[in-house]
């Protein structure tokens, strides 16, 4: 037996079975100790090391139950975290498992600080955690109405907005009905069109386009820029969408609808858009025409584009919903005098009445812009380094 553990000892230490017969009983002895308090160190390194993983995913499930019931939704699941954590353990110097009470979480969630041991994808986790962070500057204050006007001075950047992403509505085959309701021309696109990205939390369907201009050219918008109103205003509507996964806890705290705006100002360019040009079939109310053409495809270049004003207002039509997000593009679209000329005569009959609104107090409430540009060296990246 004594033979045995000899043997096992000198495999383990590497001696030669010469050295072993020269050693005194008192090396002997200090040897075997050794081992023995080596294995005793392995299996306390053990339970630690397995320890610390149910720390870590104790704290990481903590720390994404609050992310997710805040509507931030991380891109991993707290199972590939953990699976992450465990096969980079062996090359971390030692993994920083933290123990946080709530109101540490609660500290934590508000200064968007990463745990290191997470391994979360940081942008998108940064991302989201700003999207929040801008949506409660955009709460400020008692004034939630809209329109309202954009004094450019005072408008708040921000790296992390996104370019807007529409998704379905560039097929060419796209059906458009379109109707005079009285008050506007408004407007239905076959199939499903989303729109994601941008300050948005998840995906918003498309509910109808409508129109909004006056009599003249400088009378004719809600929104104003600087104090100027322009001839024509251009509303696409979306609302947002239920998800099963994602509780009603979460969806209560997102905006229910968004709009995107295109400002139109009268030029001698000649610009045509074929859907102001059909307008004009639409004399009298209730009547409507269908277009198997998508004359949408006009405002593609706009619509795509990452510069806008984005702030939270109510609509600007009946029930007057709050909690919209309201996407204005910077870029000032020209119109033809002629296709305008169109549009102000169904006012001057009477077909159509005026439609646009009071500009109302902006209040504390901040207007944000993208800062984020395309450049060649933050291409692909989601956050602008420039």
């Amino acid at each position: 037996m004594q033979e045995e553990e000899v043997s096992s000892i000198q495999e383990k230490k590497g001696f030669s079975h010469e050295a072993m017969v020269t050693m005194t009983e008192k090396e002997y002895n200090d040897l075997e100790k050794e081992y023995i308090e080596e294995k005793e160190a392995e299996r306390i390194n053990a339970e630690n090391i397995e320890a610390e993983k149910k720390n870590a995913e104790k704290t990481m499930r903590h720390i994404l139950n609050w992310r997710i019931r805040k509507g931030c939704r991380p891109s991993k699941t707290i199972q590939e975290l953990l699976t992450n954590w465990i096969e980079q353990y062996e090359d971390m110097e030692r993994p920083t498992v933290i123990k946080l009470s709530n109101r540490e979480v609660n500290e934590q969630i508000h200064t968007d600080v990463i745990p290191e041991f997470c391994h979360y994808d940081k942008s998108y986790y940064v991302n989201e955690a700003m999207k929040w962070k801008t949506k409660k500057d955009k709460y400020r204050g008692e004034y939630k109405d809209s329109p309202v006007n954009i004094e450019t001075d005072k408008v708040k950047k921000c790296k992390y907005y996104r370019k807007l992403i529409i998704t379905g509505l560039w097929e060419k085959d796209k059906l458009i009905t379109m109707c005079n309701a009285g008050d506007s021309v408004r407007g239905t696109i076959s199939g499903e069109v989303l729109l994601s990205s941008g300050p948005l939390f998840g995906n918003y369907k498309f509910q109808e386009f409508s129109l909004k201009f006056g009599d003249t050219n400088n009378n004719g918008t809600d929104h104003s820029i600087n104090g100027q109103r322009f001839a024509l205003e251009f509303h696409m509507n979306f609302y947002q969408i239920s998800y099963k996964e994602c509780p009603p806890r979460v969806l209560r705290t997102r905006s229910r609808n968004a709009v995107l705006v295109i400002l139109f100002q009268e030029s001698q360019e000649p610009q045509y858009y074929e859907l102001f040009s059909l307008i004009s079939h639409l004399n009298k109310t209730g009547k409507k025409i269908t277009i198997t053409d998508n004359i949408l495809y006009d405002f593609k270049n706009v619509l795509s584009s990452s510069e806008y004003y984005n702030y939270v207002g109510s609509s600007s039509e009946k029930p007057y919903l709050p909690n919209v997000e309201w996407f204005i593009f910077k870029k000032i679209q020209p119109i033809h005098k002629t296709q305008m000329e169109l549009l102000w005569q169904l006012r001057k009959t009477g077909t159509l009445k005026p439609t646009f609104h009071q500009i109302q107090p902006i209040g504390e409430r901040i207007v944000f812009e993208p800062s984020y540009k395309y450049h060649e060296k933050c291409r692909g990246k989601p956050i602008c380094e420039c």
